[in-house]
């Protein structure tokens, strides 16, 4: 059951690429293009990235899985999933 709630709030990101913004973005805090890309993503659509890297869990937009399956569980045992 907690497999389908993680599938249920998941999105597939299509649209249109702000690469200036993830680039300025990759410059500005010393990552990589793509790395910038999913916090420039998380940012722009207003939810959370889950992630194990490192040097991306200091950004706000980001949580570790740990976290994630954390808040899910809660979420779950509210609804009674």
């Amino acid at each position: 059951m907690i497999f389908e709630e993680i599938l249920k709030d998941m999105r597939i990101v299509r649209g249109e690429s702000k690469l200036t913004e993830a680039l300025d973005l990759a410059i500005r805090k010393n990552l990589t293009l793509y790395d910038s890309y999913y916090i420039y993503t998380a940012r722009s659509m207003k939810i959370k990235l889950a992630t194990e890297d490192k040097s991306l869990l200091k950004f706000p937009e980001t949580l570790n899985v740990d976290a994630m399956l954390a808040e899910l569980y809660s979420r779950c045992s509210r609804t009674l999933c």
